[in-house]
This record gives C-alpha cells, sequence and structure tokens, in this order.
C-alpha cells in the first residue's frame, strides 16, 4: 500500500499535484497550527475530486522550532507510517518542516522518496537518499481547468466560451476583430470607441441590459477616416446600425457590447486559439465550492482564463479610454490580483491587456502600471497587440511565465 505524506499548506495544488500523479492508497496531512483553518478545505477538496482513498489528519504540528516539531515527528507521525517506503512531498509548510521531515524519515531505513513540486520549472524533483542521488523528472499534466478551481476551494460555474453559438459569432466577427486590433491606435477609430462607451453607458446605465434602448445615440461628430470604415464593416455585420453621420443605433444591449468592449477579449481569445493551449474560457465564471453558485457570480468573473501544464493565466481586457485614468486602471489590476489569487493561487499568472494606451504624454506608463508590475501583472498596450502578445503567449505556453 504506497503511503504518500504532505504538510498543508496555503498553496493546496502543490499538494494535490503529487496526490493525483502517484495515486497513493493512503494519505497522511501533516497539519501545523498556522493552516489548521485550511485542513478541512483541503479534505473537501479530495472528497470532491473523487479521492477517496484513507486520509488522516495529523493536527497540532508546530508552526516553528526545529526541536518542537523534530518532537512532533518522532511521537505523532513516525508511528503512523508502514514498514514500507513512502513518498514524502515537502513542498508544503515551512523550510523548517521540510527540513525536519527530511532528516527524520531518512533516517527510518526504509528508502523514503522525498519530493519537491517545482511548479516555476514543471519539474517534480526527488532528493537524494542513502541509496538513491537526486533527480528529477518534467512534472506531468494532471490538472484541468477544473480541478485547478477545485484545488483552491471554487466551483466551475460557466464559461462564455463553451456556447457554440458564442464561438460561431466570434468566428463570424474574425475579420473585424483583427482589423481593429490593427488600427486601434488610428485618433478617428479611437476617438470613436472612446464616445460609443460612453454614450453606451449612459444610455444603458452602466450595463444594465434590461434597459431598452429609447432612440438612436448621436455621435459627438461626424466619424471620419477609419472610423467610417469601422462603422460600414460593424453596420455589415449587424452589430450597429449606421447609415452616415452622428446618428448610430443599437438594438440591444448585447449588440453594443462588442465595440465597447468585448472585441479585445475575442482578439485575445483568437490569438490563443492560434497558438493553442489545452484550454481556453472566455468570460470563465466560478463561486466557492459549496455554495450556491448564484452567489458569487458577480464576484468572481475572468475575461479570460487559459489552462496548460498544470498551470493557469487569468487575463483581464480592457478597450475603455477610462483605463488611462490611475484610479480606476489600479483597481482594475487589483481585481486582476484578486480573481487570479482566488482561482490558482501562485500557480495562476496575471495578463492584463489594454485596447489603449497606458501613457502619458510624455510617454512615460502611467503610475498604474508601475503598481501593476510590482503585483506581477504583465501589462500589454495597443502599440503590443499585434507583435507582443502573440510572443507573450507563447513563452508562456512554453515556460509558464510572463
Amino acid at each position: 500500500m504506497l503511503t504518500q505524506i504532505c504538510v498543508i499548506t496555503g498553496q493546496p495544488l502543490a499538494n494535490l499535484i503529487p496526490i493525483l500523479h502517484l495515486k497513493p492508497q493512503k494519505i497522511i496531512i501533516v497539519v501545523t497550527k498556522g493552516f489548521k483553518h485550511k485542513s478541512k478545505e483541503f479534505r473537501t477538496i479530495l472528497i470532491d475530486l473523487g479521492i477517496t482513498q484513507s486520509i488522516t489528519m495529523l493536527d497540532g504540528c508546530p508552526d516553528t522550532g526545529l526541536q518542537q516539531i523534530g518532537e512532533y515527528i518522532d511521537h505523532k507521525l513516525l508511528p503512523l507510517l508502514p514498514p514500507e517506503p513512502c513518498d514524502v512531498n515537502i513542498t508544503g509548510g515551512t523550510k523548517m518542516h521540510s527540513f525536519s521531515i527530511y532528516e527524520k524519515l531518512r533516517q527510518r531505513g526504509f528508502d523514503d522518496k522525498f519530493i519537491y513540486v517545482d511548479t516555476q520549472n514543471r519539474l517534480l524533483e526527488f532528493y537524494p537518499t542513502d541509496n538513491s542521488p537526486s533527480f528529477n523528472q518534467p512534472l506531468p499534466t494532471v490538472l484541468d481547468a477544473e480541478m485547478t478551481l477545485k484545488g483552491m476551494g471554487k466551483t466551475f460555474i460557466r464559461a462564455e466560451s463553451d456556447s457554440e453559438d458564442w464561438v460561431n459569432r466570434v468566428r463570424k466577427y474574425e475579420p473585424l476583430t483583427r482589423w481593429l486590433a490593427q488600427n486601434i491606435n488610428d485618433k478617428n477609430v479611437q476617438n470613436l470607441i472612446g464616445d460609443i462607451n460612453g454614450l453606451v453607458n449612459i444610455a444603458y446605465k452602466g450595463g444594465k441590459k434590461d434597459i431598452l434602448m429609447p432612440k438612436p445615440l448621436q455621435l459627438h461628430q461626424v466619424p471620419k477616416g477609419q472610423a467610417v470604415l469601422l462603422l460600414e464593416q460593424a453596420h455589415d455585420l449587424k452589430l450597429t446600425e449606421w447609415q452616415g453621420g452622428k446618428n448610430i443605433a443599437f438594438s440591444h444591449y448585447d449588440q453594443s457590447r462588442y465595440l465597447t468592449g468585448s472585441w479585445i477579449e475575442q482578439y485575445v481569445w483568437l490569438i490563443a486559439q492560434d497558438i493553442g493551449f489545452e484550454e481556453i474560457y472566455s468570460s470563465l465564471e466560478f463561486g466557492n465550492m459549496g455554495q450556491p453558485t448564484e452567489k458569487n457570480r458577480a464576484k468572481n468573473e475572468i475575461d479570460l482564463f487559459i489552462q496548460h501544464a498544470n498551470a493557469a493565466l487569468a487575463i483581464e481586457c480592457k478597450s475603455a479610454t477610462a483605463t488611462n485614468n490611475a484610479d480606476t486602471s489600479q483597481n482594475m489590476f487589483h481585481k486582476l490580483t484578486g480573481v487570479a489569487n482566488r482561482a490558482g493561487g501562485l500557480l495562476c499568472s496575471k495578463l492584463f491587456v489594454s485596447a489603449f494606451s497606458l501613457k502619458q504624454r510624455d510617454g512615460r506608463d502611467i503610475a498604474a502600471v508601475y503598481h501593476a508590475k510590482e503585483q506581477n501583472i504583465k501589462v500589454v498596450q495597443s502599440a503590443e497587440l499585434i507583435d507582443e502578445l502573440p510572443d507573450i503567449l507563447r513563452k508562456w505556453k512554453e515556460t509558464g511565465r510572463l
């Protein structure tokens, strides 16, 4: 009977991956005092994933003190171990826990395997023992998006991209979407989209889709140059009604969403499809495990969520010119950090894609961009949509890093 030992941690996916890969028949979870509140949650996660092996939760491990931790291992953990080799995941806990367990169990004389999950380099590291040198092997892909969310105590609710109708619409609009990405730096195009954003926001009271459009909206200026070509293409695709001049109309709120924001989400989705990932979701919604799904929909939504090689990538997309406002941008960066941490913890990278420039007049990035970098958020701006965004996504696919 294969027994696997791990230490409870605030990043449960590092404990979950070896369990899913090595499939032990018995699991012993060492619970430190500081993470006692996480132990029941982790057990629930295992059961929810169908891991019904024997699970032992070993409470009361000291948070600090090598001597105290060592005594705990001697008196609490060692008596539970079978007289045969065990797999020991030393990724969790603190360095003191890892060191103490490694040293104490090496003395058992059963040639236990000591495992460290190196998610950054996608490796499963095996520590040296008396009978075996250290070695590593590629970290197998065992997590999909649903498992990643469950591993964080969350439940996959829905994704807009799961709808065949949605995918067909995105493919129908694809030529215009790619044209927009190519021409978003044109001043006339920028002015038009900014104008439409403001008008639609007022007409629909900030996005209340149940409000009927009372009358055609009036643009602040007659479109010219590339903006005319944009409206002509949008009219042909029935994304708007425009016959020239200042009047423009939308038959319903969902129709207006394309020019006011969803085009940039669709563009990133299309680029991700070009590159190829295990899973790509647009407008993914998730909630807390065990709670009604409707309760947390508004709080937990990601514009795009990509799962590949056990790692996740949360992407926030913005097309409104309001992203130039420092306070607004700061809030959006905080939102991305929060939702990414809830969805995938340390295994979730963060990418912010803005259809407009986030620079000041002197060419420097606005202050919020520097704050984003401090939160490990990679920021892509309008001038980088065509050439740099695909390269960034390819790099993440290959390395798990932005």
